[in-house]
């Protein structure tokens, strides 16, 4: 129980996405969060093979009672650069 009476649960979250052409990092990659509180992940592009295209980031499947967006929704290499 917190100081108003209320129950906290916390979650672990994690980002595991294998891709030949790219790869997405994540900082940090697992981070546990409370009721009522916030993370932040900082998601980076790297380019394989001659990759330039766009890559667009999007959540698909989340607990309920759960939120997440996106600053930036679509990443691209000449962004980062």
């Amino acid at each position: 129980m917190n100081i108003r009476g209320e129950s906290e649960r916390s979650e672990t979250v994690e980002l595991i996405m294998p891709c030949p052409e790219f790869t997405l990092k994540c900082d940090p990659p697992t981070q546990s969060v409370h009721t009522g509180a916030s993370v932040v992940f900082v998601i980076s592009l790297e380019g394989k093979h001659g990759f330039d295209s766009k890559v667009e980031l999007d959540v698909k499947e989340q607990y309920s009672g759960i939120t997440s967006s996106f600053s930036v929704a679509e990443l691209s290499l000449s962004r980062l650069q």
